[in-house]
């Protein structure tokens, strides 16, 4: 195929490369004419630019646009499919799991197994070099996707790969961000599709490849020499200190492609710390530091059970922190809500310190709320209301007004509520002193009333400048301090005394490397652990 590459290291502007290209692509063959393909659907989105000049239907990932090409059939891989095949095959419990340990899981369960049933198969390893435990799982599995008639995800691709020569829609440029993030099995879709595309422009970073437990595969740059290759040559990101710790690191790896770029105008540091993962405190002594210079600071570990120290340790501080990149609280790394998205407690708790506002003059009036906001707060609160509030309260219609929401409270609230509710500032003790107990009992109503009361209201819906996560979870992102925890599991460290090793030192690489300021390498808690 017509490959043109750009090779992003950290901090290069790789996305902004990449969005300014695609935009002059669609400019002279048209939006219908170019796809935008990344390794998830929001990164597909974010190349695509925020003046969205492409179809929808042209933004994605390569699952995806294999996924509508071969019929969009129904998804081995959903949580009830799952259960039913566990159900079904009893000797392949399937589940969560542990998704801590980013690695190969030690035990033969049915998600061990599938995982690495499928990173196989994006090797295009011979299924003669499987494990016993994979072949065998694979019998059981391919039988009862075909008896329900379902398709996992490495099945879209190799379906679209032997289907579809042609990409849907015959596009002009194919456009790929993140291409370390790529299989031999998907970058063989790529280079099919291609073939009829007049160009095809990727972009990523050889050392930045840290998803080989899925099957992706950096050996994919050095073997397919592209048409045109550019360096984008300036990071905007890394500073000198941080260049000289993470260079020497990467370059444990012999197989590798050198690249040079150049370093932001500024010395930084990386600084040794006696804290460990668990034990955190010297960490956030720091943190609350870098928060008082106006500074942000990113914490993380290999593993998500490593961090759990210091999410408590953050909760008792009274500090704010999220994870804006991993949106999802499975980890607690968001207890605040993120994108909008944020817990009934805290949402009830804002509605109840947001009175309804004068349309014609715009200003706050105490007491008064919208139907939607009475509903949110009166719905936490037990000993508030006279018996059968709650129906009447429901039964408003949404177009109630403020005034008419206040008569009704007036009808359905104690007399000695109803006083507190006039007041001019909200009464957030009162408000605590009345939660029911399936939200006072909860973890999150003390961090909400110690932010409440050491940082005031707006802190609970202001961004966060505290952000923990595992490595992976900071892919793409970046902080002005970055705190590092070396250790691993006993996985991890099995890949980084095996043949897993440049795997752990590329991600260690990217953890290191998200700093624009400073680096803090902490001390490690057990014998499982890299050395700096």
């Amino acid at each position: 195929m017509n490959e043109y590459r750009f090779i992003g290291p950290p901090g290069t502007g790789k996305t902004t490369a990449i969005t300014k290209q695609l935009a002059v692509e669609a400019e002279a063959w048209g939006g219908e004419n170019v796809v935008a393909l990344s390794h998830t659907r929001a990164a597909a989105h974010e190349i695509a630019g925020r003046d969205q000049c492409l179809p929808d239907e042209n933004i994605g990932t390569l699952h995806a646009m294999a996924y509508r090409a071969i019929g969009r059939p129904e998804i081995a891989e959903e949580p009830k499919h799952l259960r039913e095949f566990s159900q079904e095959h009893p000797e392949w419990p399937m589940g969560a799991g542990d998704d801590d340990d980013l690695w190969a899981r030690s035990s033969y369960s049915g998600s061990a197994a599938l995982q690495e049933y499928g990173r196989l198969r994006n090797l295009a390893a011979p299924r003669e070099s499987w494990p016993t435990h994979v072949v065998n799982f694979a019998r059981d599995w391919e039988h009862w996707k075909a008896a329900n008639d379902l398709v996992d995800y490495t099945d879209m691709i190799e379906m679209a790969l032997l289907r579809f020569p042609t990409m849907p829609g015959s596009p002009h440029t194919i456009i790929c961000d993140e291409m370390q993030d790529l299989s031999r099995l998907q970058y063989e879709l790529l280079r099919s599709w291609g073939e009829s595309a007049e160009r095809v422009i990727t972009a990523g970073d050889q050392d930045q490849c840290i998803y080989t437990f899925t099957g992706a595969d950096p050996g994919i740059f050095t073997e397919n020499v592209p048409i045109e290759e550019r360096v984008l040559e300036q990071s905007h990101r890394i500073p000198a200190a941080v260049h000289a710790a993470a260079v020497p690191w990467v370059q444990q790896i012999t197989e590798r492609k050198q690249v040079q770029y150049r370093l932001r105008a500024f010395p930084g540091y990386v600084d040794p710390s006696p804290a460990c993962w668990q034990a955190s405190g010297a960490i956030i002594d720091s943190i609350q530091q870098h928060l008082q210079n106006g500074h942000t600071t990113m914490v993380m570990a290999s593993c998500s059970f490593m961090l759990r120290p210091v999410l408590k340790a953050l909760r008792k501080a009274a500090i704010p922190y999220g994870n804006p990149w991993q949106p999802e609280d499975a980890h607690g790394w968001n207890p605040l809500g993120c994108r909008h998205a944020r817990p009934k407690l805290l949402e009830g708790l804002l509605a109840f310190a947001s009175p309804a506002v004068d349309p014609a003059s715009g200003v706050p009036m105490p007491g008064l709320w919208t139907v939607a906001d009475l509903r949110s707060w009166a719905s936490l609160l037990k000993g508030v209301f006279e018996r059968g509030a709650k129906k009447r309260i429901e039964e408003l219609p949404d177009d109630t007004s403020p005034l008419q929401v206040y008569e009704l409270l007036k009808e359905i609230t104690t007399e000695a509520a109803l006083r507190i509710l006039r007041r001019d500032e909200p009464a957030f003790d009162w408000f605590r002193g009345r939660l029911k107990a399936q939200y006072s009992g909860q973890q999150l109503c003390d961090y909400v009333f110690s932010l409440l009361s050491a940082h005031g209201l707006s802190v609970l819906t202001a961004p966060p400048r505290v952000f923990v996560g595992t490595i992976h979870s900071f892919k793409g992102a970046e902080a002005d301090h970055v705190v590092v925890f070396p250790d691993l599991s006993r996985a991890g460290m099995s890949a980084y005394l095996g043949a897993g090793r440049d795997t752990v030192i590329r991600q260690f690489y990217v953890a290191m490397t998200r700093a624009r300021l400073g680096l803090t390498l902490c001390a490690p808690s057990a014998k499982w652990t890299v050395t700096w």
